[in-house]
Formats: structure tokens, C-alpha cells, sequence
């Protein structure tokens, strides 16, 4: 875990979770090649079934909507940014 005056990054592979401000942002970033994601919890927009490469651009400026987020990773792994 990375955390400066901007927020905190963390690279995850498995199952991550993390008590977080509703209406604050989360990005991921696909690290090493392509990211997989099974589910997703407390995000605006959900991740289930999504696959990012690393130029795509989805994974920016997600929306945290509930005080927990969850996010289970298939394969690969990602770098999550959020505000904490």
C-alpha cells in the first residue's frame, strides 16, 4: 500500500475490501496485462464480468455508493486508487 496527501493505491489479485466515504473515487488499473473482475460491491458501476485491458479507460473515476466496497479479481491483478 502506497498512501500520500492524494489517497492511498493498492495493487490487488484476489478478493479485496475497504471501508470507504460514499460518493468519493475509485479507479483500477489492469497491472502487467489484462484484469478480470467476478464482482463488485458498493460501486456505482459494476465490475462484474468486466474485463479491462491496459489501455482502456473504464476503470477511471468509479463512484463509491455504499460505505463498503468489495471487488473480486478472476485473474490478473490491478492497481486501485481511492480516496480514504
Amino acid at each position: 500500500k502506497i498512501k500520500d496527501e492524494n489517497g492511498s493505491t493498492e495493487l490487488i489479485d484476489t478478493k479485496w475490501g475497504k471501508q470507504l466515504k460514499i460518493g468519493s473515487s475509485l479507479s483500477l488499473i489492469p497491472f502487467g496485462g489484462n484484469c478480470s473482475f467476478v464482482s463488485s460491491k458498493g460501486l456505482y458501476y459494476p465490475l462484474a464480468g468486466l474485463t479491462l485491458t491496459t489501455a482502456d479507460t473504464r476503470g477511471i473515476s468509479n463512484v463509491v455508493n455504499s460505505e463498503r466496497v468489495e471487488i473480486e479479481i478472476s485473474h490478473g491483478q490491478s492497481l486501485v486508487f481511492y480516496n480514504d
